[in-house]
C-alpha cells in the first residue's frame, strides 16, 4: 500500500502512523512556504510520545508528494534536536 507507486498519501494516513509508531509529525509545506516566504505546517500531536519525525509536503502537478526530513543519517527526533527558534516557533515550546 504505501510502497505502491501509485499511493498518493493524506493527512489520516499520517494521523494513523502517528498514533501506531506513537510519533508526533510535523508537516511543513514546502510549496506555500516558499511562495509566501512563510512557514505552513501542520503537527500530529502523539501525547504519549517524546518522538518527532518531520515530513514536507510539495505538489508535484496536481499531486501531495511527502518526504520525510532526515538530518545525519537521522530521521527520528527528540525535542533537543531542534533548534530553539523551530520550537519556539513551530512546537510552540519554550
Amino acid at each position: 500500500y504505501f510502497s505502491n507507486k501509485e499511493y498518493e498519501g493524506c493527512i489520516i494516513d499520517l494521523e494513523i502512523l502517528s498514533k501506531v509508531y506513537e510519533l508526533n509529525i510535523i508537516i511543513l509545506d514546502k510549496d506555500k512556504r516558499i511562495q509566501n516566504n512563510n512557514i505552513r505546517y501542520n503537527i500530529i500531536k502523539n501525547k504519549n510520545s517524546i518522538y518527532y519525525i518531520c515530513i514536507y509536503r510539495s505538489k508535484i502537478q496536481t499531486k501531495n508528494v511527502y518526504n520525510i526530513i532526515v538530518k545525519k543519517n537521522k530521521f527520528i527526533f527528540k525535542l533537543k534536536d531542534f533548534t530553539p527558534k523551530f520550537t519556539e516557533n513551530i512546537l510552540k515550546i519554550d
